[in-house]
């Protein structure tokens, strides 16, 4: 799966090259009715904190880093057909500006950030037409491994499918039902596992059915809803644990990962309701059940972690690998987005949501999210972006504790024609325990302060 989609991005892509194209920079590329939109960024970030260190343990240590963003995005747009390609590389290579310190900044250089998505929406004006979509991402996060030779970045593989029916029973009604399939990679650097130990720490499998509903009930304004049943299958539900015990917190050699089903439901509206104001107003309800036996059954043939995986006569709602999600305060999801342009060229968006996740070192996470972001246009040619946001993490399962994550993010960018723009960039994002977890260094390792800044150009044909 993850293969297919450069494969078959490339394969549109290349169809629509074999018409007869045409552009000037800043036109784009147009090759029958596909609009085929090429650009790269490049330019130095500097980050004060590379390795997300909490300055307690490890000393905080800045880096700068050269960037290279290549992308490209096609559209092909027919009154019975529509097709969307975007797909972009990112490399960051740090440069070790001490080299006689001993810690090998170097290693956290990244060369294997990818992202793609493709959609496809055929027989649009049809009672029944079809609709599939594919998105993959390969991340790399740091790790606090300073002095580690090699690479230094856990690396996140996913590839997310989602494809089905569209039915048009009305003018104004959609309902899609739809199946969703994905995988999930999670490799860790080789300092970090036993010599010999395959870097791999864990894979995941994620399928099940969708429905999406749409009804249009003013021509911009629609109630929409969204049902969903996921099941997640772990290639292993014995993990190996990473890092030192801290606070005589003993998790032992391995942590549970239960394979889980959950459920979702959430309704509401969407759409513009005024000229200058949109809206999206959503609530919901959903559940998750972990699925402790599978973590019995890993450890059936390992003798030393019978006393580790011992949960008898524990109760599911406490925190272990038995932990299902089922509370109404961790079951209630929202999710509301307002956008405002309060004048032509400026757009102002608040947002909060509340969703809850498996997560890959434990059972579940329940998130709150909330956001500000303003857009604004100044003077025709410089674009002005601030924005700030704030995320608490609760994590349940063997590992349980809560997390508050701040971000802030300002940018200026001056368009000087129609294919050239530079720009200026620079925020801060800090990661915080949130509960009394901390004490005693408990979890201590996972806060960290990273203040960054970028400067570069991006040239568009």
């Amino acid at each position: 799966m993850q293969r297919w989609t450069p494969w078959l991005g490339g394969l549109l892509g290349g169809l629509a090259l074999a018409v007869p194209a045409w552009a000037a920079p800043g036109d784009h590329i147009r090759a029958g009715d596909a609009v085929i939109t090429p650009s790269v960024m490049t330019g130095f970030e500097y980050h004060s904190n590379a390795y997300l260190e909490d300055g307690y343990r490890d000393p905080v240590v800045g880096a700068p880093a050269w960037v290279l963003n290549p992308r490209v995005k096609v559209d092909l747009a027919r009154p019975e057909w529509k097709f969307e390609l975007g797909s972009g590389y990112t490399a960051k290579v740090f440069f070790d500006t001490a080299p006689k310190d001993g810690i090998n900044v170097s290693n956290l250089t990244q060369l294997s950030n990818v992202n793609a998505n493709v959609g496809l929406n055929g027989l649009m004006r049809s009672v029944v037409g079809f609709r599939i979509e594919d998105r993959l991402d390969i991340k790399n996060d740091p790790t606090e491994t300073q002095t580690a030779q090699g690479n230094a970045n856990i690396i996140t593989t996913s590839n997310d499918l989602v494809g089905g029916l569209v039915v048009r029973p009305g003018s104004a009604l959609e309902l899609a039902p739809l199946m969703q399939f994905g995988v999930d990679n999670y490799n860790i650097p080789l300092v970090l596992v036993e010599q010999g130990t395959n870097p791999n720490l864990n894979n995941r499998l994620v399928y099940g059915p969708v429905l999406d509903a749409r009804w249009r009930f003013l021509p911009k304004t629609s109630l929409v809803g969204k049902t969903s049943v996921t099941w997640n299958k772990w290639k292993e539900n014995l993990v190996t644990a990473l890092g030192p015990d801290t606070a005589g917190v003993d998790y032992g050699e391995y942590l549970g990962k239960p394979d889980s089903m959950s459920w979702k439901t959430s309704w509401g509206l969407k759409g513009q309701v005024t000229p200058k104001m949109a809206i999206q107003a959503e609530v919901g309800y959903g559940q998750a059940f972990y699925d402790e036996q599978t973590v019995l059954d890993a450890g059936a043939d390992l003798p030393d972690s019978s006393a580790e995986i011992d949960i008898t006569g524990v109760e599911q709602n406490s925190e272990n690998f038995a932990r299902d999600l089922k509370s109404f305060s961790e079951s209630f999801l929202i999710n509301t987005q307002l956008s405002w342009m309060p004048a032509q060229g400026h757009n102002l968006i608040l947002g909060y949501r509340k969703d809850f996740q498996d997560a890959f070192f434990t059972n579940y996470v329940v998130l709150n999210y909330v956001f500000f972001r303003y857009e604004g246009l100044l003077a025709r040619r410089v674009g002005v972006l601030g924005e700030f946001s704030f995320r608490r993490d609760n994590f349940h399962g063997e590992i349980f504790r809560a997390d508050n994550n701040i971000s802030t993010r300002v940018q200026v960018a001056y368009k000087v024609n129609d294919w050239l723009s530079t720009g200026v960039s620079g925020g801060w994002n800090e990661r915080a325990c949130g509960d009394d977890s901390c004490q005693g260094d408990q979890f201590y390792a996972s806060q960290y302060d990273d203040f960054w800044g970028q400067v570069g150009i991006t040239l568009t044909y």
